[in-house]
């Protein structure tokens, strides 16, 4: 839809339209969403009361954090977390450049990346649904490592395309794999995450992603400018061959929705 409404409109027209649909989604969060929360007070006045305060809250974060420094899986779930949202944002400011450098002159080429982008989201939605599904049965750690040899498999071939439509077909088997990754590493963190620690856990999973965030597309563009528009193809499938061998070093051979007893019992203890 982007592409379309920047090809017909213009590249301002977008960024209104996405404006609008924004304020549409605050509109139904102040309308729809409702949240009991009553914030605790600082300490005030006393300067004793106040220094304590703060240790209280250096104590609160040391012993939130506990749980993520101290499980050796739940560290190697957030690291191959961020080698494949890595790898997934190397391709962000790139894939338009490419789209344009190969198109046949006049094609409309917002319309082409947004396109190529939907394929690739589209295809990650049926995969989340249908691989996750999968890992509930066959468990997640393999699924995980199937879908990091599938991006290789198909980051690679995108590096030879001479067209545009050819990346059609590779986007979507990244989509798909994409999709089947994301559900496999967020079911592993309900999995792993101690009862009462979830919100930390969930945290530290979205800074990790945050990181991702930033440095893949500087690294892409980084790469585009130094050794050509299609370098960080094949980068892509060389930073998710190392999520793939890392999953296998990392992380735990059961990964299936139910815990082993000890397993829930020392997690749960952790979380004490």
């Amino acid at each position: 839809m982007g592409g379309l409404v920047a090809d017909s409109l213009g590249y301002r027209a977008a960024f209104w339209v996405t404006g609008v649909l924004l304020l549409l989604a605050a509109f139904g969060v102040l309308f729809f969403v409702k949240e009991e929360f009553q914030p605790v007070a600082p300490p005030v006045g006393d300067p004793a009361a106040v220094a304590a305060g703060r240790r209280a809250l250096r104590q609160r974060v040391r012993t939130r954090l506990a749980p993520v420094l101290g499980l050796a899986p739940l560290l190697g779930v957030l690291g191959v977390r961020l080698l494949m949202r890595l790898g997934g944002n190397l391709l962000g400011p790139v894939l338009p450049l490419f789209v344009q450098s190969s198109a046949p002159a006049g094609a409309r080429v917002a319309s082409i990346t947004g396109l190529t982008s939907g394929v690739n989201a589209a295809a990650g939605a049926v995969g989340a649904l249908g691989l996750g599904r999968l890992g509930d049965r066959v468990g997640y750690r393999g699924i995980l490592i199937a879908c990091a040899i599938v991006s290789v498999a198909c980051y690679v071939p995108q590096f030879f395309v001479g067209h545009p439509s050819g990346l059609l077909i590779w986007q979507a088997g990244t989509g798909l794999a994409m999709g089947g990754i994301l559900t496999s590493l967020s079911a592993w963190l309900a999995h792993l995450a101690p009862e009462g620690q979830e919100g930390i856990i969930y945290g530290a999973d979205a800074s990790a992603t945050s990181v991702a965030n930033a440095i893949g597309p500087m690294a892409g563009s980084a790469l585009a400018v130094g050794l050509g528009l299609r370098a960080p193809f094949l980068c892509a499938a060389g930073v998710f061959g190392l999520a793939g061998i890392a999953a296998v070093r990392l992380l735990p051979g059961r990964s299936s929705g139910d815990a082993p007893e000890h397993q829930v019992l020392r997690l749960r203890g952790s979380a004490r």
